[in-house]
């Protein structure tokens, strides 16, 4: 194993027993076996290692929803289910909870915000493909695409990372945004914003 991949094998593990603020530089590179000055061949400061960590854990409990949901079910209830699957997998994982933590909050929300971060967010890929398929191959009315989005409340969620309606296809438009996290949902009791209609 390399150095910067000892060095975040270590920061992982510390970072998901002790959060991100009580973690320190010294910390990580003592448990990796690098000098504290070797870090910063490897990563600029603490943010950006746990950026680093962050993206990696984030994509692997994704790819574990994608294997865990049954994306045939109906569309309401898949919604449904994706907010329900997240909240199970998230709610007691300390390093994707850091979402909400405004220490290294911005720096997350920059990086998903971002053309690199979008590129890479293969959830996010995932749903938009899933759902533009569904939509198309199932011909759904205009009509049942907003009961879908409205009823399962995704409607202005308050997110950076959206599936971009408007959706055309079969003749129909749905003007608005469906908006799923496929970075970090709500989870800790936070509601969505609900709204009847998407804006």
């Amino acid at each position: 194993m390399d150095k910067k991949q000892a060095l975040k094998v270590a920061a992982h593990d510390i970072f998901s027993k002790t959060g991100y603020k009580a973690t320190g530089i010294s910390e990580i590179a003592k448990q990796a076996g690098v000098a504290v000055g070797s870090f910063y061949n490897y990563y600029d400061s603490k943010e950006a290692i746990f950026l680093d960590v962050y993206v990696d854990e984030n994509n692997r409990v994704r790819q574990a929803m994608i294997n865990e949901i049954d994306w045939g079910m109906d569309m309401v209830e898949l919604v449904s289910q994706i907010f329900r699957t997240s909240r199970s997998y998230i709610s007691s994982n300390k390093i994707l909870s850091e979402w909400y933590n405004p220490m290294i909050s911005n720096e997350l929300h920059r990086y998903y915000s971002s053309e690199e971060g979008k590129i890479s967010n293969s959830f996010h890929q995932f749903l938009e493909e899933t759902f533009t398929n569904r939509i198309e191959d199932e011909g759904y009315s205009q009509e049942r695409i907003q009961e879908i989005f409205t009823s399962s409340c995704l409607c202005r969620a308050k997110n950076p990372y959206r599936l971009q309606f408007p959706y055309q296809g079969q003749g129909m438009r749905l003007s608005g945004t469906l908006s799923i996290y496929s970075a970090l949902p709500h989870f800790k009791g936070q509601p969505l914003e609900k709204s009847g209609r998407c804006t």
